[in-house]
């Protein structure tokens, strides 16, 4: 477990290419006065998934847990039946 380290835009970067990884149609901004980061993608329906990391959370194993999550909320559109 790494902690991502830099200041914001640098953070958002690192955060982009860990869920990209995962999710490359995925993109990733800072939210609420810089102090989350939220990406997300279309499903197949249309729909905007998306997952938010708090500042606690800029960690590497963190992030490429939310991806996978991500990647789930995109393949059943937010189901918890996929």
């Amino acid at each position: 477990m790494t902690k991502l380290s830099g200041d914001e835009a640098t953070i958002l970067a690192q955060v982009q290419a860990i869920v990209r990884e995962t999710v490359p149609e995925a993109n990733c901004e800072l939210q609420d006065y810089q102090h989350q980061i939220g990406c997300g993608a279309l499903d197949q329906w249309g729909d905007v998934q998306a997952v938010k990391f708090r500042r606690q959370e800029w960690d590497d194993e963190i992030v490429r847990h939310k991806a996978k999550v991500l990647a789930t909320l995109i393949r059943t559109g937010g189901s918890s039946a996929g």
